[in-house]
């Protein structure tokens, strides 16, 4: 991150094992993509900013990692959805263990722009009775 140009980021893609430099925000960043990220870096610091319009994460593997896996949780996945990246179109989430199908549910719901969407999740319970409500199209569509 400290050898690119000074020219703001559009789009990123992450994959490995990451550190971000302390402080690094992306302001400018518009498409995202984690792909079996594990590292040391603070989601909320580094992308809370961040106006996506294009949103991907794919669980990695624990195993092989130098460092610990960075996992897409309910707070992680709210503070996306809710906040600067609240006008995400194409969202891809992928391997999600640790996202409840009540934060999914919420955060479909907040997403009014969202035209493409990709999930596949393992759940040990069943999924919450409001999961399928958050696919159904709107009355007045």
């Amino acid at each position: 991150m400290n050898s690119t140009a000074p020219r703001p980021f559009l789009t990123l893609r992450l994959s490995g094992d990451c550190e971000f430099p302390k402080g690094t925000k992306l302001p400018s960043l518009t498409t995202l993509t984690i792909d079996g990220v594990t590292g040391y870096y603070s989601w909320e610091e580094h992308f809370a900013d961040s106006p996506l319009k294009t949103f991907q994460y794919k669980d990695g593997d624990k195993e092989d990692a130098q460092f610990p896996l960075i996992e897409l949780q309910d707070h992680r996945l709210k503070s996306l959805v809710f906040g600067s990246a609240s006008g995400i179109h194409d969202l891809v989430l992928l391997g999600c263990r640790r996202v409840s199908s009540t934060t999914l549910s919420s955060c479909l719901r907040n997403l009014g722009q969202l035209r493409y969407l990709a999930i596949s999740f393992v759940y040990v319970n069943e999924l919450d009775s409001n999961f399928v409500a958050a696919f159904l199209l709107p009355s007045w569509w």
